[in-house]
């Protein structure tokens, strides 16, 4: 069982900062201007997205949501590998 916590420390460490960007990018909406016409988003993409946080919010504003992430993933790793191991002994 602290293997799997472990286990999903690792996954949480390199999939958050990804999980922040695609939210951020799945969620912005567009900057409004006097001129009437259809503004660009916020972001223009995803290097985009990671630069201007690390810029405006710093470092670990791409690591929000990372204990509910980890703790979602520590049983998640638990079911599948005992599931693996019954399903191989078959």
């Amino acid at each position: 069982m602290i293997s799997s916590f472990i286990a999903s420390m690792g996954s949480a460490i390199a999939s958050t900062p990804i999980d922040v960007v695609r939210t951020r990018l799945m969620n912005q909406r567009r900057v409004s201007t006097s001129c009437g016409k259809l503004p660009p988003h916020i972001y223009s993409g995803s290097m985009d997205c990671f630069i201007q946080t690390i810029r405006n919010e710093g470092f670990f504003a791409l690591y929000k949501g990372f204990i509910p992430t980890w703790f979602r993933m520590g049983p998640w790793n638990i079911i599948f590998f005992i599931t693996y191991e019954q399903l191989k002994q078959l």
